[in-house]
């Protein structure tokens, strides 16, 4: 006989997790949306890093929906994203000259993660 087939509504616990963020394990409980939550997180760490997803959810709770929306890439630094940023929308050479060599990435990457962007870990987010 099983345990508990003799109760009408027996209390369940889960006593262990795995693979998941702990915020969502509750040992008396887990409700649909705790499993939604977890499902919706398999599903991004099967498309992306666990590393990133993890990130993302320090940062932003449990919005998961919001990742890939948010999410831009890994980079070594803050800096390594301005560079991309201004090679990819700028041609400092013709615009500057010489005087391109110049240009403080480290001030505009200190720019853009003051307010458009999340640095965590070596992962870029935008604040959405």
């Amino acid at each position: 006989m099983p345990i508990c087939a003799d109760e009408e509504d027996p209390e369940l616990m889960f006593q262990d997790y795995e693979a998941f963020p702990k915020k969502w394990y509750d040992e008396s409980s887990f409700d649909e949306d705790s499993f939604e939550a977890v499902r919706e997180y398999c599903d991004l760490c099967d498309k992306y890093s666990t590393d990133a997803v993890d990130a993302f959810i320090e940062w932003d709770c449990e919005k998961l929906e919001h990742f890939e929306d948010c999410y831009v890439g890994e980079y070594d630094s803050e800096e390594d994203f301005a560079r991309e940023i201004v090679n990819d929308c700028y041609d400092l050479e013709k615009l500057m000259g010489h005087l391109s060599d110049y240009f403080d990435y480290d001030a505009y990457a200190r720019d853009l993660f003051m307010y458009d962007y999340y640095y965590d870990n070596g992962f870029v987010f935008r604040h959405y």
